[in-house]
C-alpha cells in the first residue's frame, strides 16, 4: 500500500509540473470555460482545456505503470477538474 501510494505521489507531482503545457486555446475573443485542478486536496492550477489535462495524465500514468510494474497506479482517481461558476 505504502509503495502504491508513493508510486501515485511521484506520479502526481510529474502531473502538476506538466500542466503548463495545458493552457488552452490562443484564440483571445472568445471566453473560455475555466477549469481548477486538483490532486487529492491540493489545488494545482487552472486551465481551459480538459483534454490536455487528461492528456497528460494518461501519458504520465502509462509511464508509470511501465516504469513500476509490480504496482497498481491509478491516477485518474487522485485527480479533480472543477469547472469555475
Amino acid at each position: 500500500m505504502l509503495k502504491t501510494a508513493a508510486v501515485t505521489t511521484i506520479l502526481l507531482s510529474s502531473v502538476t509540473f506538466n500542466l503548463v503545457f495545458a493552457t488552452g486555446s490562443e484564440d483571445r475573443g472568445t471566453i473560455d470555460k475555466i477549469y481548477h485542478i486538483y490532486v487529492g486536496k491540493d489545488y494545482v492550477g487552472a486551465v481551459t482545456d480538459v483534454a490536455a489535462v487528461q492528456k497528460i495524465v494518461e501519458v504520465k500514468e502509462k509511464e508509470a505503470k511501465s516504469q513500476f510494474k509490480e504496482l497498481s497506479v491509478d491516477a485518474e482517481s487522485s485527480i479533480s477538474l472543477v469547472p469555475e461558476q
